[in-house]
């Protein structure tokens, strides 16, 4: 019997990254720091159908591959700004902040849950492919002056 052949039903699936070939090749994610790449695929390995937007990431969720806490706080902020995670709640005392993975909509079951809460989350499924790095001025860059119409003086 070949190893690729049906699997039995009683077998239980492993979670995989949900993460889109077009997403990964993105200047979004090829210039993310550190371990954030692994943050964004522990995330989006926990995304299943309709619950995009109730998604959790924090060390203590995902012990094993990655489990630093600053870990987190670093690669949060850069998965965030890049459009790659969106923060549709806030964490409080006893009930962590949720996420959605930004090139997917809200799903009907999370949205269900967030507005039970009040909250309205939106997704900018677009946002991670419109990211780019800012460019920063140096000492080594000329004064320049902007008329209008972003022309140079």
């Amino acid at each position: 019997m070949s190893e690729f052949s049906v699997v039995a039903k009683s077998k239980k699936i492993k979670p995989y990254a949900h993460i889109p070939l077009e997403v990964i090749q993105s200047r979004a994610v090829a210039t993310l720091q550190g371990k954030a790449f692994l943050v964004l695929v522990r995330v989006a390995a926990n995304y299943r159908n309709d619950l995009n937007g109730m998604l959790t990431a924090s060390a203590h969720d995902h012990k094993g591959i990655v489990s630093s806490r600053t870990l987190y706080q670093s690669a949060l902020p850069q998965l965030i700004n890049r459009g790659l995670l969106v923060r549709t709640m806030q964490g409080k005392k006893n009930l962590p902040a949720r996420y959605a993975l930004g090139w997917l909509p809200i799903g009907k079951t999370a949205a269900e849950w967030l507005n039970k809460r009040h909250i309205e989350a939106i997704v900018d499924t677009d946002r991670w492919r419109t990211w780019g790095p800012l460019t920063l001025l140096t000492r080594a860059t000329p004064n320049l002056t902007l008329l209008r119409g972003g022309q140079s003086a």
